[in-house]
């Protein structure tokens, strides 16, 4: 896995045993062969409709190999990139967007990768009725100017989430952890 994480996705490790003949003890060894570092050619985007492919890829931690810029493929990025994808989709309205594939192919060398990422979008949300309600020891107008949401607007995950997290936050300060 630490090859992996390096861009080593050939690596082959093989074991022997053999007898020391001066201590007569067992002697483990361990052969190496790294092969060749797997650079990414390419990251394509399937079924993508509502966003920018580009600028999900400039988004991504994965990135592909260029002139002034490697392209070594690393699994622990990959993932999060997969993240990222999501919440680029949450931030535009698209709460049900999710990946339903991920293509890798290797050139016959393994040096070279592309990488196809099919995305199903989903339907876009968008903000409704703002209400809240039991709030006693804050003035409607006052929250009000935290949830600055509009009816009608692109609904955004991460802001809401802020929103939320800075009502809480008001709270919590005057005692109120829960």
């Amino acid at each position: 896995e630490s090859y992996k994480e390096k861009g080593y996705h050939s690596v082959a490790v093989s074991d022997s045993l053999t007898t020391d003949p001066e201590t007569r003890s067992l002697v483990l060894i361990y052969v190496v062969e790294e092969g060749e570092k797997v650079s990414v050619k390419h990251i394509d985007f399937i079924g993508v409709q509502a966003l920018d492919t580009d600028q999900i890829r400039k988004k991504l931690k994965t990135k592909e190999d260029n002139w002034f810029r490697g392209g070594d493929f690393k699994p622990s990025e990959f993932e999060q990139d997969q993240n990222i994808i999501l919440t680029g989709y949450r931030e535009v309205g698209f709460l049900d967007a999710r990946i339903v594939d991920k293509e890798m192919i290797f050139s016959e060398d393994g040096k070279d990768l592309d990488i196809f990422i099919t995305i199903e979008e989903g339907k876009r949300y968008y903000v409704g009725d703002l209400a809240w309600g039991g709030n006693e020891l804050f003035a409607d107008t006052v929250i009000a100017r935290i949830a600055t949401m509009e009816r009608g607007e692109i609904f955004n995950d991460t802001r809401f989430a802020l929103i939320r997290d800075d009502i809480s936050a008001m709270y919590a300060d005057r005692g109120y952890i829960y």
